[in-house]
């Protein structure tokens, strides 16, 4: 199974010049996918505060400008991330109980928002084998995927699953929210250490 091994980290420069560096955990808590839609999970509710009232519309605004405000957020022209992490290659190794061959990964992302861009780049190491590198490029909505000096024009689901995964990202999540037709109130659950189910209120839409 896949692990996290490191720090996964964001790297967001504004049209002001400043840039903000955010671990993952800042973002936990604050989104979570559903099958079948999206479910944003309100972040003064995550920390404790009292319970978010009012239509969905009006908690994602309050959100927003918890946040700096709508234009603040468009303000954002690129963001770039990087993460390390291993799998353990169950299948492919020798004995179910282990050891087990191990896969070292590194990850590295970039959406540039201004120039409708994005970069999406993994490095497999397997020792002694060597290093794999595969990832997608895309600009103005046409990609090319290549694996190491392999080329070949991206597909219309790598494509979506590219846009998909920019418009719920943390600096486009709220954004994206606000302009949803079918934004509603929802409730996402989750069970935890301490007690057996936790409920919170969230904005959601399809």
């Amino acid at each position: 199974m896949p692990a996290l091994s490191g720090t996964i980290s964001r790297l967001v420069l504004s049209d002001d010049g400043r840039s903000i560096r955010r671990r993952r955990g800042s973002v936990a808590g604050i989104l979570a996918l559903a099958l079948g839609g999206t479910t944003a999970i309100l972040p003064t509710e995550a920390c404790g505060q009292p319970k978010a009232t009012g239509t969905a519309a009006m908690i994602v605004a309050r959100a927003i400008a918890a946040q700096g405000g709508a234009e603040r957020l468009r303000a954002i022209r690129t963001v770039q991330w990087s993460a390390t992490g291993y799998r353990n290659m169950l299948e492919q190794s020798e004995r179910p109980e282990g050891p087990y061959i191990t896969e070292f990964q590194t990850v590295t992302e970039a959406d540039d928002y201004a120039a409708d861009r994005h970069r999406s780049v993994v490095a497999a190491t397997v020792y002694p084998f060597g290093t794999s590198t595969a990832g997608i490029v895309l600009s103005g909505g046409i990609g090319m995927s290549f694996a190491d000096q392999s080329r070949s024009a991206a597909t219309a689901l790598q494509v979506q699953a590219a846009r998909e995964k920019a418009a719920l990202s943390p600096e486009r999540l709220l954004l994206t929210a606000a302009a949803a037709n079918d934004l509603r109130r929802g409730t996402w659950t989750h069970s935890t250490k301490s007690t057996s189910r936790v409920s919170h209120g969230a904005a959601a839409w399809a």
